[in-house]
Order: structure tokens, then sequence, then C-alpha cells
């Protein structure tokens, strides 16, 4: 994973990789600001609202699209996943602004073809 994430043009892809998901859900939100170069906002409404915005401009400004690469995806908690799904459906033109790839033991796979994951499981 590591090598196809080193593989991609640094002109037209932000990558982020995160090794262990074992913070909560602010922290997705605050390894994304810190990734995009942003000092990220202390409340979480906040950072939520920053994130997005970082994210169109990635897309909108720079032309590069940011990939979002989760390790240990089996260990995301369900408010986890539900930020996950929720950065992916901020759509712009119908292009989403994140990519994100989940990595994980084969238990991932059955935990998202759960009905309460069934939109994530999709993308």
């Amino acid at each position: 994973m590591r090598a196809v994430l080193e593989a991609l043009d640094p002109a037209r892809h932000q990558r982020i990789y995160i090794a262990d998901p074992g913070f909560g859900t602010r922290g997705i939100y605050v390894t994304v600001a810190n990734a995009l170069g942003a000092q990220p906002r202390f409340h979480q409404a906040e950072v939520i609202a920053q994130v997005q915005g970082l994210l169109a401009q990635e897309h909108l400004e720079r032309h590069r699209q940011v990939i979002l690469c989760c390790d240990e995806a089996q260990l995301l908690t369900p408010a986890q996943l539900e930020v996950l799904r929720f950065l992916t459906n901020a759509e712009y033109d119908s292009q989403s602004h994140l990519t994100l790839l989940l990595i994980g033991q084969p238990m991932l796979a059955r935990q998202l073809r759960m009905g309460a994951y069934a939109a994530l499981d999709q993308r």
C-alpha cells in the first residue's frame, strides 16, 4: 500500500496516511487538516467545516485529489466510519473531493457489508 501511495504523482494527489486509527472522530479531522497544512480549529463543528473547505480547495484550486488511506481500518469505530462516509459525501459537480482507501483484515469487508455501512461500502 505504501508503494502505491508513493507512486502517485504529488502534483496531482495529496496523500494522507493513517497508520493506526486509535483516536476519536475528531482525530480524523485533525489529521486531514494537519496534512493539508492547516492548524485545526478547536471546536468539532469548526474543524469539520474547515476540513470540508480544505478538501474543496485542494480539488478546485490546486487540482489535486486527496487520497486518505487508513491502515488497520478494521479498528475504526462506527462513529469514525460515519465520519469517513461524511467526508466522501462532500461533492461538487458530482466529484468527491476525497478518495478513501480502507486497508484492513478480512473482518473489515464483513463489517462494511452490514446495513449500517451500506453507503460507505458502495463508495
